[in-house]
């Protein structure tokens, strides 16, 4: 279910913190193909969110389209948050920091 569930648990700690979230497992279908579901999570990285959380963990490295929405934030000048689970149950979070970001080459 591509972390759906993480996402959802998630959204819902950060809005308890008072957030306000776009969460991908919110606004996509599942009729959706992944190109199209990239075109909107990229559009609202882009054009409506003011910073990018992960997930905690280090699995996002590994993934296409979470380094895509990364890199989107980096290069229009958006935070990018680690989310990291605290001992009373809660989350907080940990600003990562914008890194080199390079070209594709082939």
């Amino acid at each position: 279910e591509s972390n759906f569930a993480a996402f959802r648990f998630y959204a819902g700690k950060l809005r308890e913190a008072g957030y306000t979230v776009w969460n991908p497992a919110e606004n996509e279908d599942s009729e959706m193909s992944y190109e199209e579901c990239m075109r909107l999570d990229l559009d609202a990285v882009v054009n409506k969110c003011k910073s990018v959380v992960l997930l905690p963990g280090e699995a996002w490295k590994n993934s296409v389209g979470a380094s895509a929405e990364v890199t989107a934030a980096h290069v229009c000048g958006k935070g990018v948050f680690q989310m990291v689970d605290t001992e009373n149950g809660g989350v907080s979070l940990k600003r990562i920091e914008k890194k080199k970001v390079t070209p594709y080459l082939d």
